[in-house]
């Protein structure tokens, strides 16, 4: 029967003066020498506001429990700060860090943003659909995937971000200025990618014997610089095509938009050599096209510019009669060394080599012209007639293998009956005997 323990304390905890003390203040709430007003320890240390005349009021009624506040729905609309309950900050600066934390969230323009992720999720809808044997309509899986922002109002959000990093910038540099730092506070956006550091090196002129070193540097910046430009295009095209197609655009914005389309092909024919001269005076058809297999060697000495050359056929993107003049080209480029064993970038290869298989070399509709299969057959023996080594090409290399067996065998269907090809077919059937 001893003493009752005492009772626990509820209700929430409320700091005190005592355990934040002022910084440069004395312990114990003594008055200091410059005249400091003491004070009270145990005071707390946030002063709660007095309660308003409708708090004081019995409410009427059942008292109904407070909902908590979920933040998990994207598409609820925004929560006022002044209604996150805190003790400890005001509802302005709650609203300053909350803003800070979501503005890369942000997005004015979400399909070019979240290109990767709408493109899969709309994959995945499809593959649902042709499951379902087409019961849920094109039209409406279109509509799920938004529209990308028009011309004009990507330029505005492009200026609208140039202003906040101008305007960052400048801060952190005032700042930099007053506190007469040595270093330099970098800025940088999460939506873009981080640039990579740039340092200007002085260089002499370009002299007799130069470095191979430096020769390399130079076009693989040149063949990156090409390659850049032809997937801005793309991705133009991508968008245009969207948008030509919805119904939800203006039908008056749709000729300006033919008009981009037309810009963007004519910068995707440019990346892989493919030019069309101005028409004669006096004639109004143009002369045809032709290739610089320089600029299609440039592009294609990299991975990623196999990529987007498949890209490009794989989605149609480049028109048929300039694909009929880059295909002998690009398969004399690909084929004209031998392909080692286990290399990353065989992926890029194998798929630039099946898609011309299969959307140039293997379709009837339309057809590739005689001409264009006896030409690339021609730039394949012209290669390896002196050296001999077509058959070391494509030793290991299954999906070369098959790509010329497709070729031949369509070139035979074509070009039945023309003597210049039989000559080119024995020619070619000698080689992979050597």
């Amino acid at each position: 029967g001893g003493p009752a323990p005492p009772a626990a304390a509820t209700g929430p905890q409320i700091f005190k003066q005592k355990d934040f003390p002022s910084l440069g203040g004395r312990p114990g709430g003594e008055e200091g020498a410059g005249g400091d007003k003491k004070v009270d320890d145990d005071a707390p240390l946030v002063q709660s506001p007095p309660p308003s005349p409708a708090q004081q009021q019995p409410a009427p009624g059942p008292v109904i429990p407070p909902v908590p506040i979920l933040f998990n729905n994207p598409a609820a609309g925004p929560v006022p700060a002044s209604s996150i309950p805190s003790t400890m900050m005001p509802p302005r600066d709650i609203t300053y860090v909350v803003g800070s934390m979501m503005r890369p969230l942000a997005m004015e323009d979400p399909f070019t943003q979240d290109h990767y992720y709408h493109n899969y999720q709309e994959a995945k809808r499809n593959e649902v659909a042709r499951q379902m044997g087409g019961m849920i309509p094109a039209e409406q899986l279109a509509m799920l995937t938004p529209l990308p922002v028009l011309l004009n109002k990507k330029k505005a959000i492009e200026k609208k971000e140039g202003k906040w990093t101008d305007f960052t910038q400048g801060r952190a540099k005032k700042w930099e200025q007053n506190e007469k730092v040595l270093g330099h506070v970098a800025k940088t956006n999460v939506k873009a990618a981080r640039p990579q550091i740039a340092i200007p090196v002085l260089k002499q002129e370009k002299v007799e014997g130069e470095n191979d070193e430096e020769k390399l540097r130079a076009e693989i910046f040149k063949s990156r610089v090409r390659i850049d430009g032809g997937y801005e295009a793309l991705l133009e095209l991508f968008e245009l095509q969207r948008l030509v197609k919805d119904p939800r655009v203006n039908p008056n914005r749709r000729e300006f938009m033919m008009s981009e389309v037309a810009r963007n092909i004519v910068v995707l024919e440019e990346t892989f050599g493919v030019t069309t001269a101005e028409p004669p005076e006096g004639s109004e058809e143009p002369p045809p096209p032709t290739i610089d297999p320089a600029s299609l060697s440039t592009v294609l000495a990299l991975p990623k510019g196999q990529q987007l050359l498949a890209r490009c056929v794989e989605t149609g993107m480049l028109p048929h009669p300039s694909a009929c003049l880059v295909l002998p080209a690009a398969l004399s480029n690909v084929l004209s060394s031998p392909r080692p064993s286990n290399r990353p970038q065989d992926a890029k290869e194998d798929r630039l080599l099946l898609a011309l298989q299969n959307n140039l070399i293997s379709v009837s509709d339309p057809p590739l012209p005689a001409t264009t299969f006896k030409d690339a057959v021609r730039k394949i023996c012209a290669h390896h007639e002196a050296k001999g080594t077509l058959r070391q090409s494509i030793k290991g290399a299954k999906t070369r293998a098959q790509l010329l067996h497709t070729l031949m065998k369509r070139a035979g269907e074509v070009c039945a009956g023309d003597d210049e090809f039989k000559d080119l077919e024995e020619a070619f059937v000698g080689m992979l005997k050597q």
